[in-house]
C-alpha cells in the first residue's frame, strides 16, 4: 500500500519512453498557506535537475543539482501515488525548501496585443496578483494544474532539450498532446539557463 503524501516529500517520477526516472521535491500548500486565505491549487513539485536510467539514486547528488525547471502546479497527485505510478523515497530530504515562486497568469481574451492582461501571482493565489508584461513573467509558470502524464512528458521533453537530443527521435510531434506540450516548453525560457536572482520571480516585481 502506497505512503500517504506528506509536505516535504521527495517523490520518484518515471519517465515515458523508458527514458528513466525524475525526482521532485513535494510541497502542500495548504499546510504553507492554512485558512482562512488557502491556495485554490494545492499540490506543488520541484523538479530536480537530476536523473537516473534506473530506481537506483543518489539523494545528496539529487538534492545539490538544483532544479531544472519552474516548479509545477498538479492535479491528480493523490491517485497517482495510491495506484503506485509515482512513489514516494524512503529517505529524507537533507535539506528544506518552502519558497513560493511567482506564477504567471493572463487574462487577455479578446486583445492581439501579447502584453496586455498578464499578472503574475504570489503564494499561488490568484487573488494575489499584480499586473505585469509578458516579457516579464515569459519565464514563470502559469498558475494552472498540469495533470499526472503531462508533467512526465514536460520533465522528460526538458530533460532532451537539456541533452541536446532530437524530440522526433523519442516523441511523435505529430500527436496532439505532444506537440502541444513540446511548443509549450520550447516556448518557455530554460529554467537551469536563468540567472538565480531571477528564477522564481517576475522580472521587475521589486
Amino acid at each position: 500500500m502506497a505512503r500517504r503524501l506528506k509536505h516535504g516529500d521527495i517523490l520518484q517520477i518515471p519517465l515515458p519512453k523508458n527514458l528513466g526516472f525524475a525526482y521532485g521535491r513535494y510541497l502542500d500548500l495548504e499546510e504553507l498557506f492554512p485558512p482562512p486565505e488557502p491556495p485554490r491549487l494545492s499540490d506543488l513539485i520541484k523538479i530536480f535537475n537530476y536523473k537516473t536510467p534506473t530506481n537506483e539514486y543518489n539523494l545528496k547528488e539529487m538534492e545539490s543539482s538544483g532544479y531544472l525547471m519552474q516548479p509545477l502546479l498538479v492535479s491528480g497527485l493523490p491517485p497517482t501515488i495510491k495506484k503506485g505510478i509515482w512513489h514516494i523515497l524512503d529517505e529524507k530530504a537533507f535539506s528544506e525548501d518552502n519558497r513560493i515562486p511567482h506564477f504567471s497568469r493572463h487574462e487577455n481574451w479578446i486583445s492581439d496585443d501579447i502584453n496586455d492582461n498578464w499578472y503574475f501571482c504570489v503564494d499561488a493565489n490568484s487573488q494575489k496578483k499584480v499586473r505585469s508584461t509578458y516579457d516579464d513573467v515569459k519565464h514563470l509558470s502559469r498558475l494552472a494544474a498540469d495533470g499526472t502524464g503531462i508533467i512526465e512528458l514536460k520533465i522528460a521533453l526538458t530533460f532532451l532539450i537539456q541533452d541536446g537530443k532530437r524530440i522526433e527521435d523519442y516523441f511523435d510531434l505529430d500527436e496532439y498532446y505532444e506537440k502541444a506540450t513540446f511548443e509549450a516548453v520550447k516556448a518557455t525560457p530554460p529554467y537551469y539557463l536563468l540567472p538565480k536572482e531571477i528564477r522564481d520571480k517576475a522580472l521587475n516585481s521589486q
